[in-house]
């Protein structure tokens, strides 16, 4: 499959789940990952729903995390593609980006 094809593939699936709720998306997002970009889930490259916690009680749930050799590489946070964007939702993602690099001596977001 080219590039282009990869592409129009990703689009298609966007445009079929625009109304859908958030479980397919996950599921959708999970699925691409796993075939067009070859991360495997059979290795644990793609992890969803790591629950973090911050201090002693509060904890952030992660919708899907890409690994490699069980270093976090990236974070995917999913939201119904029909939703308008938010601050609260960009507030919610660079949070988890914090915790993580946090716990892996970091970076400054």
């Amino acid at each position: 499959m080219t590039s282009l094809e990869k592409w129009n593939w990703i689009v298609g699936e966007y445009d079929k789940n625009l109304y859908a709720p958030e479980q397919t998306i996950q599921n959708t997002w999970e699925l691409i990952f796993a075939e067009i970009f070859g991360y495997s889930r059979l290795r644990g490259e793609i992890e969803n729903h790591r629950k973090i916690y911050i201090g002693s009680t509060e904890r952030v749930i992660t919708d899907i995390i890409i690994k490699n050799d069980n270093a976090d590489l990236f974070v995917v946070e999913l939201k119904q593609h029909s939703l308008p964007f938010s601050k609260g939702m960009e507030l919610q993602l660079l949070s988890y980006l914090r915790t993580i690099a946090q716990k892996h001596g970091g970076f400054d977001l």
